[in-house]
This record gives structure tokens, C-alpha cells and sequence, in this order.
């Protein structure tokens, strides 16, 4: 098998190894904390990991379902689409130093799913072991005429 990745169906259970069941874990976990988060500000509000984390369908199609990224939501306030990257492979020197990293690309990626759903990119992204990491423009901060409160965490108009 060597340093292949395989996917196994098991008992009636399809069991995933790699990089995308470490993926869909990711993207489960962000839902998670931006739920508790966001539920602050909105009680009703649910997030949920993207079926095919966004894959799924065109442009238009992902854009009216409010599908186009990792994370899907039922809050009609929320500015953001959210991607979300758990990867090995680029290093912070590189990034930081504004030289070629994938952490572009992935940017890049987030930037096209805000657009199609008019909204603005948000990312998530760390290597193994790390805490999660979050891009997004300066701009965004104070987005939609409000700002997050830094001590409390809550929207201040």
C-alpha cells in the first residue's frame, strides 16, 4: 500500500483515510466554533459543514443555496464565505515574507466562492498540531456597518 491514500467499505460503513477525512473533520470543527460564536449575535443561527465541501454544481446553483465554500449557514446576517485548509506542504517564512506559498492559491480559491455568493472570503487554515489560523481583508472588520466588541466578542453598531 505503501504512502498511498484508500478509501474502504467496511461492514456497510464507509471508513476514509487521508487527507479528505482530515478535511471533513476540519470543516465540521470550524462549523462548530463559528456556531457558538455567531449564536451570540444571532441565537437561531446553524452552521454546517458544506455537502462536498462546495464542490457540488455550478456557479449559480451553489450561489443560491449560499453553498459556495466549506461552510454552510442559515444566518442571513453572516458576511462571509468560509474556506477552510488542514495542510502540510508550505511554511510560514514563505507566507509571511509575501513569497510563493499555496496558502495564495488557496486564498485565491476564497476570494471566487465569496464572489459567487456576494459575500467576502474568510479563511481557516493550519498545519497538523497547530491552532487554526484565519485571513480575511482588514476591511472586513468592520463590515455591514457593525464591529465585534474585542473584549466581549459582540456585534457594537
Amino acid at each position: 500500500m505503501g504512502s498511498r491514500k484508500r478509501d474502504f467499505f467496511t461492514r456497510g460503513t464507509f471508513v476514509m483515510f487521508g487527507s479528505r477525512n482530515k478535511g471533513n473533520v476540519a470543516e465540521r470543527e470550524i462549523a462548530k466554533m463559528l456556531q457558538a460564536w455567531w449564536q451570540q449575535i444571532e441565537p437561531s443561527a446553524v452552521f454546517v459543514r458544506t455537502p462536498l465541501s462546495g464542490g457540488w454544481g455550478g456557479p449559480v446553483l451553489r450561489a443560491g443555496f449560499q453553498a459556495s465554500g466549506d461552510v454552510m449557514t442559515t444566518s442571513r446576517a453572516w458576511p462571509w464565505s468560509v474556506e477552510i485548509k488542514r495542510r502540510e506542504g508550505w511554511v510560514w517564512k514563505n507566507l509571511l515574507a509575501s513569497k510563493p506559498s499555496p496558502v495564495w492559491g488557496w486564498w485565491q480559491q476564497a476570494e471566487g466562492q465569496a464572489r459567487e455568493m456576494g459575500k467576502e472570503p474568510l479563511m481557516f487554515f493550519r498545519h497538523n498540531k497547530e491552532r487554526w489560523h484565519v485571513m480575511l481583508r482588514g476591511s472586513d472588520i468592520g463590515i455591514n456597518g457593525w464591529k465585534v466588541d474585542r473584549g466581549t466578542g459582540r456585534k457594537v453598531f
